[in-house]
């Protein structure tokens, strides 16, 4: 049954209720993508996506809901229950909020999502915009990392994220979703979305948004030659601008050490001295490994670590925060999500199978530097690669913005 075919009264409110959906869940990737570090719009975030799950659940109906939801909702509740007799009440509040925040918008966006109510088109175009935001502020000065960073001399920006690391993440995933389903935009987008994730990497000089570019790089020369395959000019004019590029770095490496602030960290820190015995952030992955094993199977409670292990740093970790937070109870609630998007990836076709494994990899690796279970973009992502991986024909309802394309949105007020 579609909108045209409900009364006049139930059509309206129908109209209204996917229009604030669709404007709510938009509103909720701008900020996820580039309003990190503005408080106050952080803080506006909770009202958001609760409105937004208001909206869903009041036609919940007539809506198609992912089983798979439900391991976010035993996380949420084991996690939170804890909470109740955690020993550093103040940071696990102030964890929980933020989890409530992420896990609600999830949920939403995956619904929205699943339903046709948002398109993967909407999704990321929006993501573009926040991360345009932040290159205007950026260039504009505007930055809110706290205070302990100066950015002129430190040769680093965060922009509107509050963090450099999240600025690269957060522009790198935008481009790189772009190439994911690169049949959906133009050649204009798709190039915009190489120089953002570029732009991103530069100005962040972060080693982990380096890494990440370089998967998205992989990811780009694999669908370009894919899809180019056939213009066979086209495609060596690629691969000798690829040479041209590396022999011109090599041969002025110096220039770029100046020039490139993640060059400079990655020569002068990593390869120089790698990652030493006494590294902080090696010693924070033993000491919560440490810890961990004196409680694996409950843990300790939301955000325990710093108070358990005595440091005044977060693990770095993901695998090790949640292993400290919930145990193996929480571990394997998080990670069994994954492991269903990969045994759902495996049935698809060889080169969207490759698309989705590499996306899913770029997830894991961003949490073995950094804490992701909370973070808006990360459970984003695995919301997409949860519809993307599931077949067509597994979907039980009538129409599939996600998986196609050339489907001209209809409102579905009920699935067939």
């Amino acid at each position: 049954m579609f909108i045209k075919d409900l009364p006049n009264i139930e059509k309206s409110e129908t109209k209204f209720f996917l229009f604030l959906i669709k404007f709510l869940g938009l509103i909720y990737i701008l900020i996820a993508f580039g309003f990190d570090g503005v408080q106050s719009v952080t803080y506006f975030t909770r009202y958001i996506v609760a409105l937004m799950l208001v909206g869903l659940l009041l036609n919940h109906h007539r809506f198609i809901w992912d089983k798979a939801l439900l391991i976010y909702l035993f996380l949420y509740i084991y996690l939170a229950v804890q909470c109740i007799s955690v020993p550093d009440k103040e940071s696990a509040i102030s964890a929980i909020k933020g989890m409530t925040t992420s896990f609600l918008g999830t949920i939403s966006v995956c619904v929205a999502l699943r339903n046709g109510i948002l398109s993967y088109r909407m999704i990321i175009l929006a993501a573009i915009i926040a991360c345009c935001i932040n290159i205007v502020a950026v260039l504009m000065g505007i930055d809110t990392y706290p205070g302990q960073m100066d950015i002129a001399l430190s040769g680093r920006a965060a922009g509107l994220n509050a963090n450099a690391n999240y600025l690269a993440i957060a522009m790198v995933m935008a481009g790189m979703l772009i190439w994911f389903r690169s049949e959906l935009f133009s050649i204009y987008e798709l190039i915009l979305g190489i120089v953002i994730g570029a732009y991103g990497v530069y100005v962040s000089a972060s080693r982990k948004g380096f890494i990440l570019f370089c998967l998205f790089l992989f990811l780009f020369l694999i669908v370009f030659f894919h899809d180019y395959k056939k213009n066979k000019i086209l495609c060596f004019i690629v691969i000798l601008m690829i040479a041209f590029g590396v022999y011109h770095m090599a041969n002025n490496v110096p220039f770029y050490l100046n020039k490139i602030k993640v060059i400079d960290r990655i020569t002068n820190g990593t390869f120089k001295y790698g990652y030493r015995i006494n590294d902080p952030r090696v010693n924070l992955f033993w000491k919560g490994l440490e810890a961990w094993q004196e409680r694996p199977f409950l843990g300790y409670g939301l955000f325990q670590f710093r108070y358990i292990t005595n440091e005044r740093w977060y693990s770095h970790n993901n695998f090790i925060e949640l292993l400290v937070s919930g145990g193996i109870v929480a571990f394997l609630l998080y990670y069994s999500l994954h492991a269903f998007i990969g045994l759902m990836l495996y049935r698809l076709d060889k080169f969207s199978r490759f698309k989705g494994f590499l996306l899913l990899f770029s997830l894991l690796f961003i949490d073995t530097v950094t804490v992701s279970f909370t973070e808006r973009i990360s459970n984003l992502i695995l919301v997409i690669l949860l519809i993307y991986s599931v077949p067509l024909n597994k979907i039980q309802t009538i129409h599939n913005v996600f998986l196609d394309p050339n489907y001209k949105v209809n409102f579905i007020s009920s699935p067939a």
